[in-house]
């Protein structure tokens, strides 16, 4: 079975076979799911205490703003951050620097002054 993936620039085509798939149940199974969280209780709301896994917490700050940073999304219109050179993104409360300079950060490189 032939499966497209589109994800906004990036298109992959990926053969996966699958010998027991029931795409008829996997609706079905989609439908129930659907609507047993339409009446699923509200998360709470507001401020709330955050204990954050320090590797964890870089992956997200990745998924956030790394790949929007991305040359070829900006260029294309396709980021959230198009448009935001300069401009103030999040909260005060979080500082976010991104230099491979720093010896002991992720995506540090050992580079020649």
């Amino acid at each position: 079975m032939w499966f497209h993936i589109e994800l906004g620039l990036v298109e992959k085509e990926v053969l996966e076979l699958i010998e027991s798939c029931d795409i008829n149940k996997l609706g079905r199974d989609a439908k129930v799911s659907a609507l047993r969280l339409l009446k699923a209780e509200r998360a709470p709301s507001g401020k709330l205490p955050l204990i954050a896994d320090r590797d964890l917490t870089g992956v997200y700050i990745h998924e956030a703003l790394g790949h929007p940073c991305e040359a070829d999304l900006v260029a294309a219109g396709d980021s959230c951050l198009d448009g935001k050179l300069g401009q103030k993104i999040g909260s005060d409360i979080v500082t976010v620097i991104d230099d491979p300079t720093i010896r002991t950060g992720y995506g540090a490189h050992p580079i020649r002054r």
